[in-house]
């Protein structure tokens, strides 16, 4: 497992009142899983799809590559890595 920093944008920020979050797993999964079960109370399940990840309207970047064009969730990580999650402003869920 490689140590990770999980850097939360705009609405995800105002909501847990934090800039980042360091996590440790292999995969992009790992750590959003670990992000949505420590923040279960705070994300709306509206967020959440039925695969209990997050929806795909949210942005999810790895080293500021949209993981829709690398191996989506599946995406191995590696010591140094930096994801960034982000809702999009304009969606209007929030």
């Amino acid at each position: 497992m490689v140590e990770v920093k999980l850097k939360l944008l705009n609405l995800y920020r105002m909501k847990i009142g934090k800039k980042y979050l360091i996590y440790n797993g292999e995969t992009v999964e790992d750590i959003i899983r670990q992000f949505i079960n420590d923040y279960k109370d705070i994300i709306k399940s509206i967020f959440i799809n039925k695969n209990g990840l997050l929806i795909d309207k949210n942005l999810i970047f790895l080293n500021g590559r949209d993981i829709d064009y690398l191996n989506q969730y599946n995406t191995r990580l590696s010591k140094g890595d930096e994801l960034m999650i982000s809702w999009p402003l304009n969606i209007g869920l929030a």
